[in-house]
């Protein structure tokens, strides 16, 4: 999870990229995550650089992750809630 609650996506050095916090929302996104980064490395489209704005942020250490977990559970709780709602 970022502050910013958008995925980062990025180019670190030379030869390390990331594509991380997604936010619970991991499998359809970090395919896609992942084809941006194939395609920049290959050298057939930069579209990774749209998410520079946003950067690599520090989650916060031990209060960020548990700022991170509490966040997890209450989008759990939501899709349950919504699930027995529908139901």
């Amino acid at each position: 999870y970022a502050r910013h609650l958008m995925p980062q996506i990025g180019q670190l050095h030379s030869d390390v990229w990331y594509c991380t916090a997604f936010g619970g929302h991991g499998l359809n996104t970090t395919a896609i995550g992942g084809k941006v980064i194939a395609e920049a490395i290959l050298g057939e489209s930069d579209r990774y650089e749209l998410f520079k704005p946003f950067g690599l942020v520090w989650a916060g250490g031990l209060a960020g992750l548990s700022a991170a977990q509490l966040t997890y559970w209450k989008l759990q709780a939501q899709d349950w809630w919504r699930e027995q709602s529908s139901v």
